[in-house]
């Protein structure tokens, strides 16, 4: 089995607020660990569009519309205490990446 690593430039509108530990900076972080010559082996991916339908794959398609209405029109929303969903400014909602729905990786 192969590791991947998927991401797209849109992750870094990805900022839940400063007092949650995921945020661009961390993000950042990440990947450049992930530069690291010991991970030179890991297929690199850009993160596709994610798909209402792509999400249902892996997903009751209840809980992929009921995450979709909690988004907001502006601001953050909280889903539950450790995860907390935004309308990113800069993007529209079909912007959302995520690693592309379940596929064989060989």
């Amino acid at each position: 089995m192969s590791t991947a690593i998927f991401t797209h430039q849109a992750c870094f509108a990805h900022d839940v607020g400063q007092h949650h530990p995921e945020s661009p900076k961390r993000l950042k972080a990440v990947l450049d660990a992930l530069d690291d010559d010991v991970f030179n082996k890991a297929a690199r991916h850009e993160a596709p569009r994610a798909e209402r339908d792509a999400l249902a794959l892996i997903h009751p398609p209840a809980f992929v519309d009921a995450v979709l209405r909690a988004i907001p029109a502006s601001g953050h929303a909280a889903i539950d205490a450790d995860t907390i969903v935004h309308r990113a400014r800069a993007r529209p909602l079909c912007e959302r990446r995520v690693p592309s729905a379940p596929r064989s990786m060989r």
